[in-house]
């Protein structure tokens, strides 16, 4: 994808959610592009000179996670289950982890592994450990933790990134995402605000109808237009990386 976004010579790369960022964005700073918009999965995001990100999405949701859990749920000990990746494990101990202990709860990783479908063995570890709350920091594997919570009985309170949250997510869960806390950094339809209702006429417009509306597709979104807010009235022959 990188390679052929260079190939078209661009004056810029619209930021997408994207987990290879820590190797597209100095490819992109390399060929003199600006980078605006996307998620801030890394340190590479907040970091490159080339990059504006527009929001905090990924990193502060995951401190008010883990703060929430500890003081707001009384997570006493809280077992966060994260993806077992690089970015995963890198996202659960430098945010999670330490929110939850500046309150002064316990907090213990427990990673998944990205290519294992049934996480039921993970839970259980989990829930063995004794924790008062579980947080999920897996966006890839959100229907099988759930579903495994559910068959391991589990009625304590789940704290999750919003990526868990979205419709067909909970669907597929069966029942198991009931009762769940996540951070969402976009006002939902609901709020019934101006910019939320024109986000609901693009998506009906345009979207597929079984897109999962969640942090990482409204980031996308709102990065369209906060660009186009930003540059519409301006020559597109004067718009350059500077």
């Amino acid at each position: 994808m990188c390679s052929s976004d260079l190939a078209d010579h661009p004056v810029a790369i619209l930021g997408s959610t994207d987990l290879a960022d820590a190797v597209t964005i100095p490819a992109y700073k390399a060929a003199n592009l600006a980078y605006l918009g996307g998620m801030n999965f890394t340190p590479v995001e907040s970091s490159a000179s080339n990059a504006v990100i527009f929001n905090d999405t990924a990193t502060l949701g995951n401190v008010l996670g883990g703060l929430y859990a500890a003081k707001e749920l009384k997570g006493k000990k809280v077992a966060v289950i994260a993806l077992g990746d690089t970015q995963g494990e890198f996202s659960a101990k430098t945010f999670w982890l330490p929110a939850i202990q500046s309150e002064g709860g316990q907090a213990k990783l427990f990673p998944a592994p990205p290519s294992q479908a049934d996480l039921s063995s993970i839970v259980e570890s989990a829930i063995s450990w004794g924790p008062d709350v579980i947080g999920l920091e897996s966006p890839s594997q959100c229907v099988a933790l759930l579903s495994a919570l559910k068959s391991a009985g589990w009625t304590k309170p789940v704290i999750s990134i919003d990526t868990c949250s979205a419709p067909v997510t909970i669907k597929a869960s069966a029942g198991g995402a009931e009762g769940m806390y996540w951070f969402q950094p976009f006002q939902l339809s609901t709020t019934g605000t101006s910019d939320a209702k024109l986000a609901d006429a693009i998506l009906a417009k345009y979207a597929p109808a079984k897109i999962a509306v969640d942090s990482p597709a409204l980031v996308e979104l709102s990065t369209v237009m906060d660009i186009w807010s930003a540059f519409h009235t301006t020559d597109p022959s004067k718009l350059n990386t500077t």
